[in-house]
């Protein structure tokens, strides 16, 4: 198992201890990627607000979109589930209901939850796709690939 900041833990007769280290560290912590989630779903609700209320599938695409896009650019197993519910009560209680009140609707607000879930994991596995696609080219999977000179840089002259 391996903890967020790069240790490899294996489990022994007196609980977890370190085993190595893997030098590799989580590109942000859970927490930052939860609030960026949640402004994002906050931020897509609100330009959902501006359609038609009768619009509601409409709305929920804003949404969705807004929640893939979250989940592609994070690649967060937590942030992302976090944010598919948090939208889901967001849709809920501003998109269909009115003032914040949740309510029940059946059916239908399981096809709307079923809809986050969907462009959720659509978003994680695009984002994990070109992450590992960076990784394979030689980048970090993080940001741009860089790729290696093509000829060597002469030695320093100066030693």
């Amino acid at each position: 198992m391996q903890s967020e900041d790069g240790w490899a833990m294996a489990s022994g007769s007196h609980g977890f201890r370190v085993v190595r280290w893997t030098g590799r560290r989580r590109a942000t912590p859970v927490g930052i990627n939860l609030a960026l989630g949640a402004a994002i779903v906050v931020a897509a609700a609100l330009v959902a607000g501006l359609l038609p209320a009768d619009r509601t599938d409409a709305r929920l695409t804003v949404v969705a979109l807004g929640v893939a896009v979250f989940a592609a650019v994070g690649v967060d197993v937590p942030a992302v589930a976090a944010a598919v519910a948090f939208a889901a009560l967001v849709v809920n209680g501003f998109l269909v209901d009115r003032m914040g009140e949740l309510g029940w609707h059946g059916r239908a607000d399981l096809a709307r939850l079923a809809v986050l879930v969907a462009a959720g994991v659509a978003g994680f596995v695009a984002g994990a796709a070109l992450r590992l696609g960076r990784r394979r080219r030689g980048g970090t999977g993080d940001g741009p690939v860089r790729r290696r000179a093509s000829a060597p840089r002469p030695p320093y002259a100066g030693s």
